[in-house]
């Protein structure tokens, strides 16, 4: 059997002669996903590529929509970003110059202390709702005490 009509690029490389060299992404890497009501998600080139799966699968598939179109990483990351945020968050908490303000009281405040209001604040929102690692609610929530 012979190679010699196969285009010879990256993309069509014969797999005889040699192992396979395919470019694996690191765990790390965000990949766009168009994901249905169900939970199924197809694996995209890009954001624009996951905008189009999700028109086409609307129109091709209604009853499984809506469709969202999203980020995703492995939980591995995810889990080591979420525990770097809330490492970041807890000392800025913790410093010296650090006030639990509104968004109207660092406007007037200003200075160090409203940035690092601001930057808690923030840290809160993208952590959204904890519940505690022994397993009980958060204070405030549904069975709490």
């Amino acid at each position: 059997m012979s190679n010699e009509n196969t285009p010879q690029d990256e993309c069509h490389r014969p797999a005889v002669g040699g192992p396979v060299e395919r470019m694996v992404r690191p765990g790390a890497e965000a990949r766009w996903y168009c994901l249905s009501r169900e939970g199924m998600a197809t694996l995209c080139a890009d954001e624009e590529d996951a905008k189009e799966v999700a028109a086409e699968s609307w129109v091709a598939w209604p009853q499984n929509g809506p469709y969202r179109v999203a980020k995703m990483v492995d939980a591995d990351t995810a889990e080591s970003l979420r525990t770097a945020l809330t490492e970041l968050r807890d000392r800025i908490k913790g410093h010296p110059a650090y006030a639990s303000l509104t968004e109207d009281e660092e406007c007037d405040v200003g200075g160090d202390t409203a940035e690092l209001s601001y930057l808690a604040r923030v840290a809160d929102e993208a952590l959204g709702p904890n519940v505690e690692v022994t397993g009980k609610p958060p204070h405030g929530a549904a069975g709490a005490r």
